[in-house]
């Protein structure tokens, strides 16, 4: 490896089949790390990935688990499957009950010799699922429980009933992924691999923002949302590839609508790649009234605000109030400005990057507490869902409202947002789980370079 090149860690992940879920967000959630980080490569060891020869068993084929670097081991109610006594075997000459437990003890083993690898348990505390209305496969559960049991009793728990080594619990896949996240990523900072990428230094005071909404600049402590983020995402982006690039968000007022799109949505679209053939976003945040203005002029003054698309200023429209009066007048014919001043930010961007392809640039336009737009007449409610029905069909724009759950007989009443509506997409957003919580609060302080004691039990 040479100077400054990234570091190379291999996970090695370790599950019997009940769990197949968890073992593909653990996947899931190493290929996410690794597209985040730059210091360090990640590569996940799952025996699914591998091709396997007829003239071995597959445990012989798949590379052990002492020769990587962390081993993450996942149960609920199996143990796994037997292997070849005659092939398997501890020093001692008694045979391994299972992969897993092979797995396990090996890099255990290993671990007590060489220091490496690490080894990371999880343990899922949902009640087993047993096969009652058949005797002879709920039979072979119930040995495969009793083996796990007899595992478990073995190495994390006393006779007395005390943990003799450390683990983590876990109820639904969704929360293992969230808590497996925290672990990997405070892992590769313990050991020094995210040393030079503490998200949130000191100057920038504390990562804990109470209740104030969450910016785009507070995404590298915006913690416990990445799954809603992601599904936020990915209705968005589907209804784009229907023609509509409109998503409604909904939630209960309190629950972090607003900062789930500015601190989690929006840095998630912007990253490089994130939506195939946009090369930079411009994101434009307005709300539909305040100081007496109605959504129309706040939309064309946000538009020509130095951080929102100033380059329309370049074109026939010089001011936002000659803007202004093309929105009113004849909206449908405001996109054509639009188009204009996003080549001209493409062809700017190419210039800056020194590249000979052309750039493509996108408005992201986001309506915050789009509640607000009830209070106005009928008349400019309609003509402006009208707007935002016209640039969601652009192909130049995509765009977000938020709004509360409770207000949602609001816009059924009206026909104009209804069909927006039903053109685009729609996100409802839960309250936290107990997992999303808990990176609620690590998450903020291991990004300032903090950490928490834990307690295994």
């Amino acid at each position: 490896m040479t100077e400054g090149s990234p570091k190379h860690v291999r996970i090695f992940i370790s599950s019997p089949s009940d769990v197949a879920a968890e073992r593909d967000r653990a996947r899931k959630v190493i290929a996410e790390v690794d597209a985040d980080i730059e210091s360090v490569t990640l590569e996940a060891i799952r025996w699914e990935d591998r091709y396997y020869t007829a003239d071995s068993t597959f445990q012989a084929q798949v590379p052990s688990s002492s020769e990587t670097d962390l081993v993450v081991c996942i149960l609920w109610s199996r143990l796994g499957t037997q292997l070849p006594p005659e092939k398997f075997q501890r020093p001692d000459g008694t045979p391994y009950g299972s992969g897993t437990e092979y797995e396990y003890e090996t890099a255990l083993e290993s671990k007590l010799d060489d220091g490496v690898p690490d080894i990371a348990m999880f343990r899922k505390t949902a009640p087993a699922e047993l096969d009652i209305g058949d005797d002879v496969r709920f039979e072979l559960e119930q040995e495969q429980l009793n083996a796990l049991n007899n595992f478990w009793r073995k190495w994390f728990r006393s006779e007395e009933g005390h943990f003799t080594t450390a683990f983590n619990t876990f109820v639904s896949p969704d929360e293992f992924e969230t808590r497996f996240e925290g672990f990997l990523r405070q892992w590769l900072a313990d050991r020094g691999f995210l040393a030079d990428q503490v998200d949130w230094p000191p100057s920038k005071g504390s990562p804990y923002r109470g209740l104030e909404v969450f910016e785009e600049e507070h995404a590298p402590i915006f913690f416990g949302r990445r799954r809603q983020v992601d599904w936020a995402r990915a209705r968005l982006m589907a209804a784009a590839e229907r023609g509509t690039a409109f998503l409604l968000v909904l939630g209960m007022s309190g629950v972090g609508k607003s900062s789930l799109v500015r601190a989690g949505l929006v840095p998630r679209l912007k990253r490089a790649g994130a939506v195939p053939g946009v090369d930079e976003w411009r994101r434009v945040l307005i709300r539909p009234q305040g100081g007496g203005a109605d959504p129309f002029e706040i939309l064309a003054h946000a538009l020509y605000a130095e951080d929102g698309l100033p380059e329309l200023a370049r074109g026939d429209y010089a001011t936002a109030e000659d803007y202004l009066a093309l929105l009113r007048k004849d909206p449908e014919g405001a996109v054509m400005p639009l188009k204009g001043a996003l080549r001209r930010a493409g062809e700017a961007l190419a210039e800056k990057e020194n590249s000979e392809s052309e750039r493509t640039v996108r408005l992201l336009l986001i309506v915050d507490q789009f509640e607000e737009s009830f209070a106005l007449s009928s008349e400019v409610q309609n003509q402006f869902a009208a707007l935002l029905r016209i640039l969601a069909d652009s192909g130049i724009a995509w765009v977000i409202a938020t709004m509360r759950s409770d207000l949602y007989s609001n816009l059924q009443a009206r026909p104009g947002l209804v069909t927006l509506k039903e053109a685009g997409a729609q996100f409802d957003v839960e309250p936290p789980s107990q997992g999303d919580l808990d990176e609620i609060i690590v998450g903020p302080a291991r990004a300032a370079g903090l950490s928490f004691e834990s307690d295994a039990e």
